[in-house]
């Protein structure tokens, strides 16, 4: 009830446009994050879904879940999913799959509904109002023209990605209880991203300081 509150709360702050909020943004949107300058176009949304659902940092992503579960794996973790360079892929596919999945399922219910699947940016300076924004960002977002509402497409994309994982993984560990494990891991997955979202000038200033490749 709480949660509700609170996002009810988010959602019926629509009394003005506050100060500094763009010019043509809608009256009675707040400010929650950067206005886009004008709505996203088909073929932005589609490059955005791909970038995300195969894109080279979400594989470098999933290679490295892959390794951390072989790593630190299940006490009962079959034989076959635990060890050698099968094990690794068997999991390695299963990161993908449910980014793959999560990412697809969010892409498509944002367009069903008129979201926009994009992370908007916090307008504020301070690190811990950041960091509380681009949480919250995974519980509301924002339409194409600019309207706060709840984040179905996260949600969405976050059981997706959870519960496909029953038709695949071994047994004892395709069941329900463990896709709602993973619905809850991937769910924080995307907040992760708002947050390398959020601070990606920072670690852009880093890597370029540190001269690594990716820096531009």
């Amino acid at each position: 009830m709480a949660f509700g509150l609170l996002l009810a709360g988010q959602l019926a702050a629509q009394s003005g446009t506050p100060a500094g909020t763009p010019a043509g943004t809608p009256a009675g949107t707040p400010a929650f994050g950067t206005l886009a300058a004008t709505p996203p176009t088909a073929s932005e949304r589609a490059k955005w879904w791909a970038e995300h659902a195969f894109g080279a940092g979400p594989l470098a992503g999933s290679a490295v879940g892959a390794s951390l579960l072989m790593a630190f794996p299940p006490r009962t973790y079959p034989r076959e999913w635990r060890q050698g360079v099968g094990g690794w892929g068997r999991n390695y596919g299963n990161y993908v799959a449910m980014n793959v999945t999560g990412y697809t399922v969010k892409y498509g219910v944002a367009e069903l509904l008129g979201e926009d699947p994009r992370y908007r940016a916090s307008t504020e300076t301070q690190v811990g109002k950041r960091i509380r924004h681009a949480i919250w960002f995974a519980f509301v977002d924002r339409s194409r023209s600019g309207r706060l509402r709840p984040a179905v497409s996260t949600w969405a994309g976050a059981l997706a990605s959870g519960f496909v994982t029953k038709t695949y993984m071994p047994r004892g560990f395709n069941d329900s209880v463990h896709a709602g494990q993973w619905t809850l891991i991937n769910f924080g997955g995307f907040v992760g991203n708002n947050l390398a979202e959020e601070f990606k000038p920072e670690f852009r200033r880093l890597a370029k300081k540190l001269h690594l490749p990716f820096s531009k």
